[in-house]
């Protein structure tokens, strides 16, 4: 079965900045939490920051559980819109939470002061796996300042700067190893359902739409390229639980040898609805 990806669909991040008057150059300013990520495998706590004539440096707790070994870099990095240089975090294995941080400095000498008095920050972290290079996900995030706080600019980020925000995945997945059933009918045709997952941590499904088509012995399309059968499954899935499809129909049994399945669309309780740009596909070999 092709590995998937890790998608992402649903994005939040909460944070909350309390930054001091910057007086003391490379002193670490530490709060509870300042920053806090935690989806589809990934979560990161900052709990302090320091502030340097030309770099603004983020402490950060990583915990990755994704099973993959992932990049995350820092782009798109502005700081009161004069764009500077974001340096992320590289090689973080799956497993137990590692220490490490992220930080930005200038572009060019004569931006150093930019750090004295920051009004806003913006950037996206992008996670990838270091392995592969596949691309996973990315989080935005962009902070304004008022007073002597920062804090995050959530529902007008979003439609101020929407190439920041890349959800190209429902959370709604096939999972690696995932159960498959079929039956042959009469008129020759196979019937089939799969199994799938509900990554997020709290939407919860309430229908989805499965796309599968099938291919012969020599791994050619049997009803014609980019031709799909399709069906709806109205069932509520609970966050991170697994559920099955309803079976897709399809004809020409005697000659299907694989057969292609992948979540096409979701629609949550909340009455958002999400759509894969591209479905990924697993197969099961027909026996």
């Amino acid at each position: 079965m092709r590995t998937r990806l890790i998608r992402m669909l649903g994005l939040f991040i909460a944070l909350g900045l309390l930054l001091g008057t910057p007086a003391m150059a490379q002193e670490a300013i530490e709060e509870e939490t300042i920053l806090s990520i935690d989806q589809f495998g990934l979560s990161m706590e900052v709990t302090s920051f320091e502030l340097e004539e030309d770099k603004l440096r983020f402490n950060a707790t990583v915990a990755n559980n994704t099973g993959r070994t992932v990049n995350m870099y820092v782009n798109d990095a502005y700081i009161d819109d004069i764009e500077v240089d974001g340096i992320g975090m590289f090689g973080i294995d799956s497993g137990e939470p590692v220490e490490d941080y992220f930080f930005f400095k200038p572009l060019r000498d004569d931006d150093s002061d930019m750090f004295k008095d920051i009004k806003e920050l913006r950037f996206a972290i992008e996670v990838d796996d270091r392995d592969t290079g596949e691309y996973l996900f990315t989080l935005p995030v962009y902070m304004y300042r008022d007073g002597d706080a920062f804090y995050q600019h959530e529902d007008d980020y979003l439609f101020a700067y929407p190439e920041f925000v890349s959800m190209p995945y429902p959370a709604l997945v096939l999972p690696d190893g995932g159960w498959g059933e079929w039956k042959f009918t009469g008129n020759n045709k196979l019937q089939m359902r799969v199994k799938v997952e509900n990554e997020s941590p709290t939407k919860v499904v309430k229908a989805f739409e499965i796309y599968m088509y099938a291919t012969d012995v020599w791994n050619e399309p049997i009803y014609g390229k980019d031709y799909v059968y399709y069906e709806t499954t109205e069932k509520r899935i609970e966050p991170l639980e697994t559920a099955m499809s309803a079976y897709v129909t399809m004809p020409n049994a005697n000659k299907i040898d694989r057969v292609y399945a992948g979540v096409h669309r979701v629609v949550y309780t909340d009455g958002t609805v999400e759509e894969a740009d591209v479905v990924e596909y697993s197969y099961w070999d027909i026996d």
